[in-house]
């Protein structure tokens, strides 16, 4: 008969069958325990461990997604993906090996990030702007500088449509480093260039017929949260093969939506509006592979991989990416 373990991998049935979490875990004073048998390595010190509360206490937590131009130490939702790195790093003495090296799965620093955001944001507008535009303004125009370097109403207006209809696909996105690296840089350019959304607003009432007043309504939610959901909506779109790096991912696309909402104590749900569905935003799947016939696929199965991909099937996308 199988037996499947309640903790997922233990044989330790000491304390019978029902999972048991010592509570030194949580409140353990600190101490040095030998893990060399853990690391799968014969020489190393002794390691000083504690407690999870201990640990987490020693630091402080912000919602917001940190820039690499910020100086105070904080531990912002970056910090999922390096708690997800240093999962796949874990050496698996079985195997002689860890999840990174089997899948090939590594995080990118967060400057990495910026270059290749800051790269990628260039190379498309230089092809869609008139070549007077020089590429100094456009990297003044991505600086963490307040000021925008373009006065001319029309040139802002370009900009503008060019990020509204952009198509950005990170096809390895693990832990949303990139999609959220450009979504940050993407704002930012916006807030420079039509701080009162204004030119922003009459874009997407222009798409959506709807009343999205309320979406622009700077005593509901903060000026960056309409530019926040109309970019995740139609603009940045992430695979990864793995699912616990999609949900992070979706995670943190969450959280940066959430925090541009004010909340009134005195509203449903808070003033709190649903969350987009990322689902069709951020899929599970190989990339590697192309569709074939009959061809299964459930968005909502949070723990499912898909064996191919398609950007016209799971994302509506027919023309590619400019990204």
């Amino acid at each position: 008969m199988k037996i499947i373990w309640i903790d997922g991998f233990s044989e330790d049935l000491s304390q019978g069958t029902v999972l048991f979490v010592p509570d030194v875990l949580f409140f353990g004073e600190e101490t040095t325990v030998d893990l060399r048998s853990e690391y799968g390595v014969k020489s190393k010190n002794k390691s000083p461990v504690k407690g999870l509360i201990h640990i987490l206490n020693a630091y402080k937590f912000t919602v917001s997604e940190n820039t690499s131009v910020e100086e105070e130490v904080a531990l912002d939702p970056e910090l999922l993906g390096k708690v997800f790195e240093n999962l796949l790093a874990a050496y698996n003495p079985e195997t002689k090996s860890t999840a990174r090296k089997q899948t090939g799965s590594f995080y990118t620093p967060r400057d990495i990030v910026h270059y290749m955001v800051d790269e990628s944001l260039i190379a498309y507008l230089k092809n869609v702007l008139p070549k007077a535009v020089s590429e100094e303004k456009l990297r003044e125009l991505l600086s963490f500088s307040p000021s925008s370097p373009f006065e001319d109403d029309d040139i802002k207006l370009l900009i503008i449509k060019a990020l509204d209809s952009c198509q950005i696909l990170d096809p390895a996105c693990s832990s949303g480093a990139f999609p959220m690296g450009i979504l940050q840089k993407m704002v930012l350019i916006l807030q420079k260039l039509d701080p009162d959304n204004t030119h922003w607003k009459a874009l997407q009432q222009a798409k959506n017929p709807n009343d999205i007043d309320n979406t622009f309504d700077d005593t509901v939610h903060h000026h960056d949260y309409a530019r926040k959901l109309f970019l995740i909506e139609n603009c940045i779109f992430g695979v990864d093969i793995q699912p616990i790096a999609i949900q992070i991912s979706k995670l943190r696309f969450f959280i940066s939506l959430v925090i541009e909402q004010k909340v009134s104590v005195d509203t449903l749900n808070f003033g709190i509006k649903p969350l987009l569905n990322l689902e069709t935003k951020f899929v599970i799947a190989n990339t590697l592979i192309g569709i074939h016939t009959l061809a299964h696929w459930d968005p909502y199965d949070q723990n499912a991989s898909a064996d191919f991909f398609d950007a016209d099937w799971m994302f509506n996308v027919k023309e590619g990416f400019d990204i």
